[in-house]
């Protein structure tokens, strides 16, 4: 170790070359009494002061957002229109539509079309019209019984008013084979059983004509199991005949008949009644219920 002096102040230094380095490092450490510890602790609170002005910035530019944010969403909210009155000025605008819409349709008038008119004579003032009845029903039903086709001779209207008091003719002349019985029980001898008959056999021979009862329209021209061919004549009034058992059927639907007019003629039997044998089946019918036709024959 040998002594230097320096700023009048002597200063040992070591010798050799561990202690030479050791006293290199302890000299690169401040000295406390040059004030190197007062002004690293220095340096240390301004970095801290410094770390903390970034936190405390971080912190105030977070409030900022949140404030801009609520600040946007409160603004959002206060321009949103109310929905109750949005509901209010729709319903109201449909409404004005509607109003709109029914002051542009003309009311319909009577004036306008003279063939629109109703007809000017009351239910009071005609006798033959239902009281309190629909005059769509009333005119409907009047066109059916007042038919506006001829005849077959092409000379006068048919029409069709069969009642109570009207008088049917034979559609074959033979005697009857089973008659008509709703109110008891007959026996049926093909079906070897007993039950009720709405209509009426007449014995009739194959291929003899069968003619039509009265005036009528052919409303249905048709074909079942029991009765075979058939014919349905709308006489009128609900009234309608039946008459089944026919081959060779001339007349058509909607077709306007009289009394004595061809329908067909008689066929052999079907199987209900292979026992009773060729015959006419006929039947009347009132309002759809069955009615004797013996009562309305002449």
């Amino acid at each position: 170790m040998y002594n230097s002096k320096k700023n009048g102040n002597t200063t040992s230094k070591p010798s050799g070359t561990i202690g030479w380095g050791i006293y290199r490092i302890a000299g690169q450490i401040p000295s406390l009494e040059a004030g190197g510890m007062e002004d690293t602790v220095k340096n240390f609170k301004w970095k801290r002061i410094a770390q903390d002005k970034a936190f405390l910035g971080m912190i105030l530019a977070g409030i900022v957002v949140l404030t801009a944010i609520t600040a946007g969403i409160v603004m959002r909210g206060s321009d949103a229109p109310d929905r109750t009155d949005l509901y209010a000025q729709k319903e109201e605008s449909e409404q004005g539509t509607a109003m709109e819409e029914s002051a542009g349709v003309p009311e319909p008038s009577w004036e306008a079309d003279a063939s629109l008119a109703p007809d000017a004579t009351s239910d009071a003032e005609d006798p033959a019209r239902p009281a309190g009845a629909d005059r769509e029903s009333v005119e409907a039903s009047q066109a059916e019984e007042s038919l506006p086709e001829a005849s077959e001779d092409g000379a006068t209207a048919v029409v069709l008013n069969f009642g109570e008091t009207a008088r049917m003719t034979w559609p074959v002349a033979g005697s009857v084979l089973l008659e008509y019985s709703m109110d008891h029980t007959v026996y049926h001898a093909t079906l070897e059983q007993y039950k009720v008959s709405p209509g009426m056999l007449i014995q009739a021979e194959p291929g003899e004509t069968v003619l039509a009862p009265a005036v009528g329209q052919v409303t249905e021209v048709g074909w079942n199991e029991e009765i075979g061919n058939y014919v349905v004549l709308h006489l009128g009034n609900g009234y309608e005949a039946v008459i089944g058992q026919l081959d060779g059927i001339c007349v058509a639907q909607s077709q306007y008949v009289t009394a004595g007019t061809p329908l067909g003629a008689a066929a052999q039997p079907t199987k209900y009644y292979t026992v009773e044998g060729p015959h006419v089946y006929f039947r009347l019918n009132r309002d759809g219920v069955p009615v004797d036709p013996v009562d309305f024959l002449e």
